[in-house]
């Protein structure tokens, strides 16, 4: 009996040693890398979530190729938007829809807390969205058994294309219910990998607002409720998620899509760091704004408002103090942009018009 038990115990222990795959920030890849990830529209039937709990086989080697998205990690002062997102540290590019998202990482927590770009079916300009409470997408470290509960708001106000209305807002909403259910081995084309997969039940509340004599009405509303299931790894071949799969119903399918990582992380090897600085000042301003970049500048000045309207260029310039008359612009918060003629490198800063 002593025997049997000691096995047992072995045999437990075996089980705990096996599970500890633990994600940190540092299993995140950074600034510098491109990611290539491959969509699957519409999966194989045999590709599906599976159970929850300890030792799970995942076998997802027959995943198509229907899309194929790249992503480049960047540091925000990469990005003309910098200075919209103080509290962004870190910035993925979705290259094929020229979208950025605005992240901040940490020891504790990944999260995203802005997105800029042109979205379908909302607007040819480009649009700027505060998400407020961030959005978390990994909340360090990433174990078994971990559960949280997160609500996030985006919210994106623009002119409305059709009158009477002076303006509408889309605000949406998500619920996220997350637990760390699962461990064990998952394969995709790219090879295999020891993994912790995370379960979110989203609930996602999509909310149309318009602008009309001084008060938002809501037009229009409908919320959406979806499995999301994501597979991790602190494998350094990896630097993301391995594989999302998106299903109507928990356990049961069908599956909607699964959008996984075709090959590891890219890394280039260009000094993006900047060669120049400028100040701005007054700071804040009235009827004008002098921006003085250092000796090292040589390129065009940008005045943009928090739509990313550009109100004032200044083309083939220099170092020394620019003078920008302000007398035609309504207060609020402004950004000024530098791009570098000679490197494509942009400099972002704001001011305030009082």
């Amino acid at each position: 009996m002593k025997k049997i038990i000691l096995f047992l115990c072995m045999l437990f222990c075996l089980v705990i040693l096996q599970a500890q795959v633990v994600i940190t920030n540092d299993d995140i890849a950074g600034p510098g890398a491109t990611i290539i990830q491959a969509l699957d529209e519409s999966p194989d039937m045999s590709i599906v979530p599976g159970p929850a709990g300890p030792n799970q086989t995942w076998d997802f080697s027959g995943l198509l190729e229907d899309e194929l998205d790249t992503m480049k990690f960047m540091n925000p002062d990469w990005t003309p938007y910098a200075g919209f997102f103080p509290n962004a540290n870190f910035t993925m590019q979705v290259v094929q829809d020229d979208i950025y998202l605005m992240m901040h990482r940490d020891a504790d927590a990944f999260t995203m807390v802005g997105m800029v770009g042109t979205f379908q079916g909302m607007s040819d300009t480009t649009i700027m969205v505060w998400i407020d409470p961030p959005q978390v997408i990994a909340d360090f470290p990433v174990e078994y058994l971990n559960t949280r509960i997160d609500t996030t708001v985006y919210e994106i106000k623009m002119s409305s294309p059709v009158p009477p209305a002076d303006s509408i807002k889309v605000k949406i909403t998500i619920v996220s219910q997350v637990a760390i259910d699962s461990w064990g081995i998952l394969t995709i084309p790219m090879g295999t990998f020891d993994v912790l997969r995370v379960y979110e039940l989203r609930t996602q509340t999509d909310s149309l607002f318009t602008l009309l004599f001084g008060q938002w009405i809501l037009s229009q509303a409908a919320t959406e409720v979806t499995d999301v299931y994501s597979w991790w790894t602190d494998d350094e071949a990896a630097g993301i998620y391995l594989a999302e799969m998106k299903t109507k119903s928990k356990d049961k399918g069908p599956v909607i899509q699964v959008l996984y990582l075709k090959e590891s992380p890219t890394f280039g090897i260009e000094d993006q760091q900047l060669s120049y600085s400028a100040i701005a000042y007054p700071n804040p301003a009235t009827s004008y704004i002098i921006i003085r970049p250092d000796h090292d500048f040589q390129g065009t000045i940008e005045v943009l408002d928090i739509l990313g309207n550009i109100h004032t260029i200044i083309s083939n310039t220099g170092p020394g103090e620019h003078r920008i008359d302000l007398r035609n612009m309504h207060s609020g918060l402004f950004v000024y942009r530098l791009t570098d003629n000679r490197t494509g490198r942009i400099l972002t800063g704001r001011f305030i018009i009082r």
